[in-house]
């Protein structure tokens, strides 16, 4: 079997398809990409049996390295499925490669997600992941977790029960530019986590909810594989969590909680006066009333002019 702590402990040759997990007939691997970039991005191949199945493939111009990796695995021929966890280019912008050369793959989606991806120029049908579970044999299957908001209304995880792999998607992705295959460093990793949570994730409602569901269900997770950055060990799951449940991001930045709420009824309302403006009693501007209000001046303004002659004589 495959010590994931002792890959851990080193950087993996990149340049072929890193094997993460193996137990009889149920492999994990990383195939994703290998650049110079902050926004790297980790594709993953899970194959139990005569299923294949491809986690978040990976932008167009991944397609090449991606598909390279795989082929040392398996045929491509062979991949039976693909997991889109959101509809970003970057997850899944080279989906239509893929279908060009196996056009029996089965794209699996959530609803939310479905409806967009025929924008890709796919034409295929569409699996919606929204009942939980795909099966893939001999009892083995992997089960979908929602994650709403984080950061697409649709977005979802896969779990898989069997190496107790969490394939996260964005979330706890990092941006880093001196990447490495694992975590090393939580505290460190954390920084570059928080950098691209607080742009990309709705705020911290949807991130707590997301860890507490976790909690709730139970899941024993062994390693989060994110979509983005370094993948999380057990040691650090807990602090992963934490961290994540914890955090402040998106609208709790943007709107912070001493503002005031909006009822439904103000939400149509025209926009709110600065803060600034407010205090000095300032309220939002009318056009039309403007408008009218400046015809008056001027009618009344002609009237006058023509009275005061009549008044001097």
């Amino acid at each position: 079997m495959v010590s994931l702590e002792e890959l851990a402990g080193g950087q993996p040759d990149l340049s072929q398809a890193v094997l993460l997990f193996e137990a009889g007939r149920h492999r994990v691997y990383w195939v994703g990409s290998e650049e110079a970039t902050h926004f790297r991005c980790n594709a993953y191949l899970l194959c139990h049996g005569d299923a294949n199945v491809l986690i978040d493939p990976g932008g167009r111009f991944h397609y090449d390295q991606v598909s390279r990796r795989v082929e040392g695995v398996v045929d491509p021929q062979k991949i039976t499925h693909i997991v889109v966890q959101h509809q970003d280019p970057d997850l899944c912008g080279s989906l239509p490669l893929w279908l060009e050369r196996q056009g029996g793959i089965k794209v699996l989606t959530n609803s939310r997600a479905a409806v967009l991806l025929p924008h890709y120029g796919l034409t295929c049908p569409i699996e919606e992941t929204d009942d939980g579970w795909l099966p893939l044999g001999d009892g083995a299957k992997l089960r979908f977790l929602p994650a709403p908001f984080m950061h697409f209304p649709g977005a979802f995880v896969t779990y898989d029960p069997i190496s107790k792999f969490l394939f996260s998607g964005d979330i706890f992705a990092a941006v880093n530019a001196d990447w490495q295959m694992f975590v090393q460093d939580f505290d460190l990793h954390s920084g570059f986590m928080e950098i691209f949570h607080t742009d990309y994730m709705a705020g911290h409602r949807a991130l707590a909810g997301f860890t507490a569901m976790l909690r709730r269900e139970q899941v024993p997770i062994r390693a989060i594989l994110p979509q983005h950055g370094s993948i999380i060990m057990e040691r650090d799951v807990p602090k992963a969590l934490e961290w994540l449940g914890n955090l402040l991001c998106g609208l709790d930045l943007i709107y912070p909680a001493d503002e005031p709420r909006s009822t439904p009824s103000q939400r149509r309302s025209p926009p709110a006066v600065p803060v600034a403006d407010r205090a000095l009693g300032k309220r939002p501007m009318n056009t039309a009333a403007l408008v009218l209000g400046l015809l008056l001046i001027l009618t009344v303004g002609a009237a006058v002019e023509g009275w005061i002659p009549t008044l001097a004589r």
